[in-house]
């Protein structure tokens, strides 16, 4: 069996489908292969359908329930937690581990900001950033995932 959670639905997604849609693609495994491509294709036009109907006039007022209030946190921290469940095991871990360096590295800001009055004139060096610590510990894979997250992470905080 191979290591893929179960498919969790998010907000998005009961948006642009419906229960016809789903009662379809429960459909598709007992149909020959001419119809299975022809109701895929069918499925995936009504969901385009959908979500293209959500940006008409006032529809785009819809998508508040994809989006956050004002008051919700927002930082990339937040945003690795929210994807997390839908990772296979692999990459939850990777995420943890990520978080923990985030966490730790935001520890190691504050700690620096607290400067004790004797100390000043100590330079201190600012810490590595924790990317590039992390870099150290992981395979090639596993750095090639780390820069597409940080890449991911650091366009959604133009956004922000």
């Amino acid at each position: 069996m191979n290591d893929e959670p179960a498919m969790k639905l998010t907000d998005f997604d009961y948006l642009i489908g419906d229960h016809h849609l789903q009662m379809l693609k429960a459909a598709l495994p007992y149909v020959n292969v001419p119809q299975q491509k022809f109701l895929s294709i069918l499925v995936k036009c009504q969901e385009l359908r959908h979500t293209l109907s959500l940006f008409q006039d006032d529809g785009a007022a819809t998508l508040g329930i994809c989006s956050l209030d004002e008051s919700s946190p927002r930082s990339p921290l937040d945003m690795l937690t929210a994807i997390k469940p839908y990772g296979n095991t692999k990459e939850q871990d990777l995420i943890d581990m990520i978080c923990g360096f985030l966490q730790g590295y935001r520890m190691g800001n504050q700690v620096q900001e607290v400067r004790i009055p004797a100390q000043e004139s100590i330079p201190i060096q600012p810490p590595k950033p924790p990317f590039d610590q992390l870099k150290t510990f992981l395979s090639p894979e596993q750095q090639s995932r780390l820069e597409e997250i940080a890449m991911l992470m650091q366009a959604v905080s133009q956004f922000t």
